[in-house]
């Protein structure tokens, strides 16, 4: 299907359970259902051509309508469905609950958790780590398991789910800007000369290396005294991202000698990664910077590349995702339960059996 224009369009799916569910639909549509596991084209009223498909599950018939995946197609899609009758998912319904009606082609409830996950993830590098966790937790024995790194490797793992907040601080015309936008493919922050031009923070997702995505967040220069009332509030802001940040990134045009005072500004939080910006002369020899302290810290120019694919690698590092797999990975809320010890594994959830 092509929408208006001819040109390439996303296509969305909305679904629908229950008898009552089924009989909406048929209303929408006009049409009866097409038999279990089948697929048909309808027309959902007056508002858009599309894809419905009935799909056979442990908790009964599910009915997936796909139309265009444009917002205002689903807007009205799912009013007509209110109107006819179908309501939200009930308040307070489980996780589990949620991704078995979902996905109910899955074999189990870990593997629709595992599908539900793989849909939500920010970081491409969750989708190989969650396929791998059906074969890691099925048939685990609870015994000689140490469920304390277990729990600290999850609360790792779970930022390439939901991505962590790198934080970028450092004086005036450091090069935040420039460096952020260069990461984020866009011009999302002002580049100038003038100080004090950046008032507030402003960022977004970024994929680094390895396909680790971070929430990347540049702030307003650090420098006391400006007289600036607006200036001064935007740095007092920072406090309270820093306090959210996993990594926080340290960044100077001069050096880090004579920036005692920028760095109290922080409020005492370490910088997790140093970096000499606009150093468009460092060449090669910005491999021989760690990035690891005020001394050495990592040359980098956002200008032509330099130091970048490093920054990345170090910031990757820092949020303990260098080197991961293989491992259990208690990513959903029962799994979680289980590593606290309040549950034991059933069989069901993991194996290829009915959910419990």
């Amino acid at each position: 299907m092509t929408p208006v224009g001819g040109r390439a369009g996303g296509v969305s799916i909305v679904q629908v359970g229950g008898a009552a569910g089924g009989g909406a639909v048929e209303r929408l549509t006009g049409r009866a259902l097409p038999a279990a596991g089948g697929v048909g084209l309808r027309r959902f009223g007056e508002i858009d051509d599309g894809l419905v498909g009935v799909v056979e599950a442990p908790e009964g018939v599910v009915i997936q309508l796909m139309p265009h995946g444009g917002a205002g197609v689903l807007r009205a899609l799912v009013g007509a469905l209110k109107e006819l009758g179908v309501g939200p998912v009930p308040e307070g319904e489980s996780a589990l609950a949620i991704a078995r009606r979902d996905y109910p082609e899955a074999r189990s409830g870990l593997e629709a958790e595992v599908l539900a996950a793989v849909a939500r993830a920010a970081s491409p590098a969750a989708v190989g780590l969650l396929a791998e966790q059906v074969g890691l937790w099925m048939g685990r024995s609870v015994d000689g398991v140490d469920w304390g790194v277990v729990e600290e490797r999850s609360r790792v793992l779970d930022r390439l789910i939901e991505p962590a907040t790198v934080v970028v601080v450092g004086p005036p015309n450091a090069g935040k800007s420039t460096l952020t936008n260069r990461l984020l493919g866009r011009r999302v922050s002002v580049v100038s000369g003038r100080p004090g031009t950046t008032r507030d923070w402003v960022g977004g997702v970024v994929e680094l290396r390895a396909g680790v995505a971070v929430r990347w967040l540049d702030t307003p220069g650090l420098r006391a005294g400006s007289g600036d009332v607006v200036e001064e509030r935007a740095v007092g802001a920072v406090a309270g991202l820093l306090e959210s940040a996993a990594v926080v990134v340290g960044m100077s045009e001069t050096g880090f000698g004579d920036e005692a005072g920028w760095m109290g500004m922080t409020g005492g939080r370490e910088i997790d990664v140093w970096v000499h910006s606009k150093r468009d002369d460092a060449g090669d020899a910005s491999e021989d910077r760690t990035g690891l302290s005020a001394e050495r810290p990592l040359a980098v120019s956002a200008e032509t590349g330099v130091g970048i694919e490093r920054l990345e690698a170090l910031v990757v590092e820092r949020l303990g995702l260098s080197a991961v797999g293989g491992e259990l990975w208690a990513f959903t809320p029962t799994l979680r339960r289980v590593v606290a010890g309040e549950v034991g594994l059933l069989p069901g959830y993991v194996g290829l059996g009915a959910d419990q």
